[in-house]
């Protein structure tokens, strides 16, 4: 499954669990941003800065850009949105089943000394 979110404010932070008390990732997170992560992980019980219910999500991507780092942002935090705009992705481009044929194409060659030379080729059945 993959999810995007938006940062409520400015400064939002990723870090490399989701807690608080783990090392921050990056800090300049703002409205601006898209984030897109593969993982929502949800706290099961109340804890030490933690509540039952808190959302955090594993972030993946910045911006459509994949992260060198990825880790961890809120969605929800202690009971409070920390971003908004939460939403699973569905894959807009899924992979093809069958792929188009080439029937034909024309290759011209063109040498060092000016020649040129044209060949037309029949070619079926490109696969990627």
């Amino acid at each position: 499954m993959t999810y995007e979110m938006k940062p409520l404010q400015a400064g939002t932070r990723m870090r490399v669990d989701h807690s608080t008390y783990t090392t921050v990732i990056l800090s300049d997170l703002s409205q601006l941003d898209t984030l897109r992560g593969d993982v929502l992980w949800e706290a099961p019980a109340d804890g030490s800065y933690v509540k039952k219910g808190d959302k955090w999500l594993h972030v993946t991507h910045r911006n459509g850009v994949a992260l060198p780092k990825p880790g961890w942002t809120a969605y929800i935090y202690l009971g409070g949105y920390v971003c908004g705009s939460f939403n699973e992705v569905t894959d807009t481009h899924p992979v093809p089943t069958t792929y188009p044929k080439l029937i034909g194409a024309t290759i011209i060659l063109q040498y060092d000394d000016g020649k040129e030379v044209t060949e037309e080729l029949e070619v079926v059945n490109i696969v990627p």
